[in-house]
């Protein structure tokens, strides 16, 4: 059966953040509870943000294992995008440690953790923003790990080229800012001990009170050792073998599981039934968080690993402010007419007045149009088409012929110009003119409207 929203209906949001929202949804045909993570409608006009979001789809569907967030659908309706998943009634990991989770029981959830990322690494696929925000915790005691945006599958990472440092700074491997097309699951390892550090310390490793701050302490500083109890010392040792900085002498995933596993059965009673007890008692609702606090920790030595590190910290700074730079001044250019609602809401308001997420026979006759990024952008067609903003292309004389996305487009014989309505997207526009090919690139957001002289 093909993707329908008139099968969803909205109970509430869950939590958003800067590349989406989740929504808490009913599945009427089949009577249970989903969670429907929509991609933000900035996000819709960047090529790069549709792959990733599709990525976490791939990544989740190519996971079967009880402790990973299980998916049941990835689609194009509406106008945006959606991940439907499975639905866990709880609290976040990260809000379970600022709710002073005892230790015992944070063993146990990284226990279940380990054994999720072991299965992920098994099929080469590298997690790449573990971080407590991203590990759910269910009012029946599950622990499972969500957020796959970043996750990318080693044989397609060792064939780009140009890919960015991303996750959340305070998790973030060395190795990760200094060359993100060359990292592996070890990566993941070193996210995993900066974890383990702050349940058995309250704290991150490499605190700090700015970018620049973190950057260095990730690259050149040592961690504060830690003095947990007795029982806990295992776990502290292994801990602070992943934060090496050389990614040789971390421990392997398998390693890291068999220790947590030895230690629950060991010296430790906790079960899913203590979990559960324990996120019933009164912990904050499940939302979904797109960043981490860095919290303050006490002063670690600045003990400079290596000047090549050094310098590299100080590169990654400047580029990261010449990035911010770059990337803002285009949008700033662009203008666009700022949303008073988001997609999902405008679908909602436009399809349906029960609060239901239906979109009537027009999403039937639309279909899903995709392609390996997603669907491809609007050029014209009927009322169902989604359109959302204009185009219009100036200078045009008779005899032109008007390229639109690899697609010829009809146009009067005028002077004056046409218009052409649009959905929101990049695109390809090209005038031709007895040999002369004057072509234009550029972005459309929701309800704009772009003008283009041919001759200019």
């Amino acid at each position: 059966m093909a993707f329908s929203l008139s099968d969803y209906e909205i109970a509430g949001t869950i939590g958003s953040g800067g590349f989406g929202t989740v929504y808490r949804a009913r599945q009427k045909s089949l009577g249970r509870t989903v969670a429907i993570k929509c991609l933000a409608p900035q996000r819709i006009q960047n090529r790069d943000e549709i792959i990733r979001f599709r990525r976490e789809a791939e990544a989740m569907a190519a996971l079967a294992h009880e402790n990973i967030i299980g998916i049941f659908d990835y689609a194009y309706a509406g106008g945006n995008y959606y991940i439907v998943m499975e639905y866990v009634d709880g609290t976040s990991f990260g809000d379970a440690i600022s709710g002073k989770i005892p230790i015992d029981i944070s063993v146990y959830i990284m226990e279940k953790v380990a054994g999720a990322l072991r299965c992920a690494h098994e099929k080469n696929i590298v997690h790449r923003d573990l971080k407590p925000a991203n590990i759910f915790l269910g009012v029946n005691g599950q622990v499972k790990l969500a957020d796959f945006g970043l996750a990318s599958f080693l044989r397609e990472m060792t064939s780009q080229s140009g890919i960015a440092a991303v996750g959340t700074l305070a998790y973030m491997a060395p190795e990760v800012m200094v060359s993100p097309g060359e990292i592996d699951t070890r990566a993941d390892i070193f996210s995993f001990g900066c974890i383990l550090y702050e349940i058995l310390s309250g704290a991150v490793p490499f605190a700090g009170n700015s970018l620049a701050d973190v950057s260095y302490k990730v690259l050149n500083a040592e961690p504060a050792p830690l003095s947990p109890d007795r029982m806990y010392k295992p776990v502290a040792s292994i801990a602070l073998q992943c934060l090496a900085k050389d990614r040789e002498r971390r421990p392997s995933m398998e390693d890291l599981h068999n220790v947590l596993r030895s230690m629950i059965k060991e010296h430790t009673d906790v079960s899913s039934d203590t979990l559960a007890a324990f996120v019933k008692k009164g912990t904050k609702k499940t939302g979904v968080s797109s960043s981490s606090a860095v919290t303050e920790v006490q002063p670690v030595t600045k003990k400079i690993y290596t000047r090549k590190y050094s310098a590299i910290a100080a590169v990654v700074f400047t580029a990261f402010c010449i990035a911010l730079i770059l990337f803002t001044i285009p949008r700033l250019a662009r203008k666009p007419q700022p949303q008073k609602t988001s997609s999902f809401s405008m679908i909602q308001k436009e399809y349906s007045s029960d609060q239901s997420l239906s979109t009537g026979t027009s999403q039937d006759k639309r279909g899903a149009r995709m392609s390996q990024d997603g669907p491809k952008p609007l050029t014209g067609g009927g009322e169902a088409e989604n359109k959302t903003g204009a185009l219009i292309i100036g200078g045009i004389r008779p005899g032109d012929t008007v390229v639109v996305n690899d697609k010829r487009v009809d146009v009067p014989d005028t002077s004056s110009g046409f218009r052409m309505p649009v959905a929101t997207g990049h695109y390809r526009i090209e005038v031709r003119r007895s040999g002369r090919i004057f072509r234009k690139e550029l972005e459309i957001m929701p309800y704009q409207i772009v003008r283009w002289n041919a001759e200019k």
